[in-house]
């Protein structure tokens, strides 16, 4: 039943992600990313170079484009879409579109008892271009994956084990919440606030399907309490009726140092 539902979740998002993604649509049948890859581009030698240029002739630009790899057997990738270098199709695989990270139950022994494990283009490479990607949520009993967004995607979430009290606040601050239980689904629009929490007997696992190969996680604790430089205390202090000393406080609390305790992303 279970791997029913997985088959509904990724055709739901396949489809939503044609509608409400954020990537555009691929030129191409896949575009399989090159792992370390890097470009660079340099400007003219010299402003009188640049004015030389007629850009409409066809003639050589003065702005030189040069793309490389650490993986030598990609040297010969020359294509450049959506941010990233296009593996030669020749040399593609089916081994390029299997993740198998997704496999093992991930270490939830944080201060919000619950982790994260990603299947997106950070490290699924065959994911380039196709808008969408996916991930593992592993909870403690009684763990939280804390208020967060996904500033490039809507989120589809399917409960696998256990009982999720979810929730979304939409923009003129309406709690949107239900009780998600085994099999059930339950989706998150793209850029509000949500939440998940464990209120089952035990542990609780999730799959979600995100509508972007690239959706974006950011916690709105760690993104206000931990912001790199830090917001001023007199800001924070004021946007939440807090006195300055309970700002540095949680400053400590999301501090970099202590990402570990904190995060929820493996």
């Amino acid at each position: 039943m279970a791997v029913k539902f997985l088959v509904l979740v990724i055709a739901s998002v396949l489809g939503l992600s044609g509608v409400l993604g954020a990537d555009p649509d691929p030129l191409q049948d896949f575009c399989v990313a090159v792992k370390d890859n890097k470009i660079n581009i340099s400007p003219p030698k010299s402003k009188k170079d640049d004015d030389k240029y007629d850009h409409d002739k066809d003639q050589e630009s003065p702005y030189k484009v040069e793309m490389s790899t650490t993986n030598s057997s990609d040297i010969s990738v020359v294509v450049n879409v959506n941010g990233a270098i296009c593996k030669n199709p020749a040399m593609v695989t089916g081994d390029d579109f299997l993740f198998k990270n997704l496999v093992n139950l991930g270490d939830a022994n944080n201060m919000v008892g619950s982790i994260v494990t990603a299947a997106n283009i950070g490290m699924f490479l065959g994911l380039n271009t196709l808008g969408i990607s996916f991930a593992r949520i592993d909870f403690k009993k009684g763990g939280v994956n804390p208020p967060h967004t996904h500033p490039r995607a809507t989120e589809i979430l399917l409960v696998i084990d256990g009982s999720l009290k979810v929730g979304f606040v939409a923009t003129n601050n309406k709690l949107f919440t239900a009780t998600v239980n085994k099999n059930e689904i339950f989706v998150f629009p793209r850029g509000l606030v949500h939440f998940q929490e464990n209120v089952g007997y035990g542990t609780a696992l999730a799959f979600a399907a995100l509508s972007s190969q690239n959706p974006g996680t950011q916690q709105i604790a760690p993104s206000l309490f931990g912001a790199d430089p830090p917001i001023s205390d007199s800001v924070l202090a004021k946007a939440f009726g807090l006195k300055p000393e309970a700002v540095d406080a949680l400053q400590v609390t999301f501090s970099k140092d202590k990402e570990s305790s904190w995060s929820t992303e493996k």
